[in-house]
């Protein structure tokens, strides 16, 4: 069906697009949720780097986050996604990350080792902090290997 004006393929991309957000399902076992475009593609690029492949994208295209009730029905979908880990690259500026968190936390439960979080932006200690406490693995810091030989993209991620 159409969402958006895009084409969706099944009702997990339809349900990402209804509450928002932009996804794409793939089979690998690394799912990579990030708040933008351009992020989602660094985040992409530095997994498949590693030598994961993806089980899906999302974008969150800003503003979900911004709305409680956007964020718990967009967190509902991505727990609901059976993907051996979960990265959440969670790099923003407007929405306050300790909300994030909890959205996180309440979402995905556990086996908590399979949620790798790097969250920046608004309040990112209380946020870290409280993923820290109920046992999810925050990284502060993500190295991006560098483009691969075949990109051509001039412009690298910090």
């Amino acid at each position: 069906g159409l969402v958006g004006g895009r084409k969706t393929d099944s009702a997990w991309e339809r349900a990402i697009a209804e509450v928002g957000m932009s996804g794409v399902r793939l089979e690998g076992e690394v799912m990579v949720l990030a708040p933008a475009a351009g992020a989602s593609m660094a985040t992409s690029d530095l997994v498949e780097a590693s030598g994961l492949r993806l089980a899906a994208v999302v974008d969150l295209n800003g503003g979900v986050l911004l709305d409680p009730t956007r964020t718990a029905a967009a967190m509902s979908l991505l727990s609901e996604l059976e993907a051996s880990a979960y990265f959440c690259n969670v790099f923003i500026q407007v929405a306050a990350c300790d909300s994030i968190a909890q959205a996180i936390i309440h979402h995905f439960g556990s086996p908590r080792e399979r949620v790798v979080v790097r969250m920046t932006g608004n309040r990112p200690p209380e946020g870290c902090a409280l993923l820290s406490v109920s046992g999810f693995l925050v990284e502060e810091r993500l190295d991006y290997p560098g483009p691969r030989r075949d990109s051509r993209r001039r412009n690298r991620p910090p």
